[in-house]
């Protein structure tokens, strides 16, 4: 057989078809096969090289190539994006995920070419941001089995989700989720990972639309008719009322009526923003109430102590006011100006009385008016027969005749208040102080003590009388018509210039007459044992008022 290069062999002209020849270059046999050559080839003697690799690899990190060593030999590799290399162990420094394929490495000895050995390579890179399939949701409080899908990340080993505070993750199977809300809006945010890192959040905007079918009056005693008021407006509203005058509505503020005494059912499914929910409460309905009002019994500062008895075990609400002050009767043409009295104090609360207890009732009566100051008013009391004390208002203090004589208001405290340097307010219950300067008013009562008389003889005002006393105001007739009484329910008499002390849970002090530091009484301190309070200082002018309603 003809031993030729490839060079030689191209020169033959006109080879016939089958004509053979040995390549010296390649060590095969060439064969023409009429349009071109074809080579066969025999096996090496020695073995083919081994193909191997530092992969998987993190993009950026160095692949190393490694053929296995064959002495003597020239190498050939080829691989991915066009690598070449003549090393038996190249490299590739900072790899990118162009360099993942299959890579191959021949190599030739003696002039004979292995068959290939090859390794196959893969580079990965940190996963992109995951793709939401629904990048912003709106859900219903309260929904559950909500559905949050993403589209699968190329290199993703595993995916990572969160969720909004409360609101709970029930099944995931990576690319998706299903999730139960809790009145909850926010972020729900989703990654993907592998061995390389962590890919950026993908951010799901969740907001929570609301149906809130809350409704008042939901509970406590309440009276015919009723309009129902929900909570949220401006959305469908059906409502439900057992046994009612109407038994449905869609109306917004419905009025119902019921023809018994009863404890019955209302219902409102209220629809807004393609949300439901769905409040069910019931209401009890009571007769008419009933108000029992109590006035005063007298005038100045005699008077006498009123009764209740309670017809029913249940919630009673009490309010009552002390009486104010009024002006004195002296005459402007002598420059002076008038002053200000005080106004008594309001106090209101509920209590719980069973059947057939008695309640002994005070009202506070304004208390005379003298012909310079005026005397303080008496505090309204609501008590037990133990001399419990469950209300009392606060009477007004009475003005003095000039200067700085106003007269001080009932206050919502339990202590009194004191308008003078020269006396003390009614602490803990007890009545209030009188100084030793004339024309001084007495103190008011509180329900402990009788307030105290001024102690010097020139027109002195009397404190007021206590509870052991009759609750009789200060006795102002020693003050030759200068002062008055104080009003029924302990408030102090007037001085000839120093008004008097406001009665109350402790009284107020009685106001001195000097001309420097003339000052009107003190108001009386209140309390109040209830619950539900409400409370107002300084606020009636006239006679006080007790009121009980059930």
């Amino acid at each position: 057989m003809p031993r030729m290069t490839a060079t030689q062999r191209n020169a033959i002209q006109n080879p016939a078809f089958g004509l053979m020849v040995f390549n010296t270059q390649t060590g095969c046999i060439n064969v023409f096969m009429g349009a071109n050559w074809k080579q066969l080839c025999a096996d090496c003697d020695f073995a083919n090289p081994v193909a191997s690799s530092n992969a998987p690899l993190c993009q950026g990190s160095t692949l190393f190539l490694t053929a296995s060593s064959i002495q003597g030999a020239a190498y050939q590799w080829t691989g991915p994006n066009g690598f070449t290399s003549t090393l038996q162990n190249p490299s590739i420094s900072n790899a990118t995920a162009a360099a993942s394929g299959d890579y191959s490495v021949t190599a030739t000895l003696n002039g004979c070419t292995s068959s290939a050995g090859i390794t196959t390579v893969n580079i990965h890179a940190i996963p992109s941001k995951p793709l939401a399939i629904s990048g912003s949701i709106s859900q219903c409080a309260n929904d559950t089995g909500i559905i949050y899908s993403i589209y699968p990340v190329s290199d993703a080993d595993t995916y990572s989700w969160s969720v909004p505070s409360n609101a709970n993750i029930t099944a995931n199977s990576g690319t998706q989720i299903k999730v139960d809300f809790q009145n909850v809006a926010g972020n729900i945010y989703v990654s993907a990972s592998n061995a390389c890192g962590t890919s950026v959040l993908q951010t799901i905007f969740v907001s929570i639309d609301s149906a809130n079918s809350a409704f008042s009056p939901l509970s406590g005693s309440l009276v015919n008719p009723l309009t129902f008021t929900p909570v949220q407006s401006g959305a469908n509203y059906s409502w439900t009322f057992h046994s009612g005058s109407i038994p449905t509505s869609t109306a917004q503020n419905p009025v119902v009526s019921w023809n018994a005494v009863g404890v019955y059912s209302v219902s409102l499914t209220l629809t807004a923003q393609g949300c439901t929910s769905t409040t069910t409460q019931n209401v009890q309905i009571s007769a008419t109430p009933t108000k029992v009002t109590f006035n005063t019994n007298g005038s100045g500062k005699n008077g006498s102590v009123q009764t209740f008895v309670a017809p029913i075990t249940g919630t009673y609400t009490i309010e009552a006011w002390g009486a104010g002050s009024v002006r004195g009767n002296w005459n402007v043409n002598v420059g002076y100006a008038y002053i200000t009295p005080g106004l008594g104090a309001r106090v209101k609360g509920d209590v719980y009385l069973t059947v057939g207890t008695t309640l002994y009732i005070v009202v506070g009566q304004v208390g005379l008016t003298g012909s310079q100051s005026s005397s303080g008013g008496g505090g309204s009391f609501v008590y037990t027969g133990t001399n419990t004390m469950l209300m009392v208002a606060g009477g007004g203090g009475g003005c003095g005749l000039r200067g700085n004589g106003y007269g001080g208001d009932g206050v919502i405290t339990p202590d009194g208040t004191t308008m003078s340097a020269y006396t003390a307010a009614g602490i803990n219950g007890n009545g209030g102080g009188s100084g030793n300067v004339n024309y001084t008013g007495g103190g008011g009562a509180g329900y402990l003590s009788d307030g105290a008389d001024a102690t010097t003889n020139t027109f002195p005002g009397k404190g007021g009388k206590t509870f052991s006393s009759g609750w009789i105001g200060g006795d102002g007739s020693n003050t030759a018509n200068f002062g008055a009484d104080g009003g029924f329910g302990g408030g102090g008499a007037a001085g000839a210039e120093g008004g008097g002390g406001g009665g109350g849970y402790s009284g107020g002090s009685g106001g001195t007459g000097t001309v420097s530091g003339n000052t009107g009484g003190g108001g009386g301190g209140s309390y109040n044992s209830g619950n539900n309070q409400s409370n107002s200082s300084g606020v009636q002018s006239g006679d006080g008022l007790v009121e009980i309603t059930y």
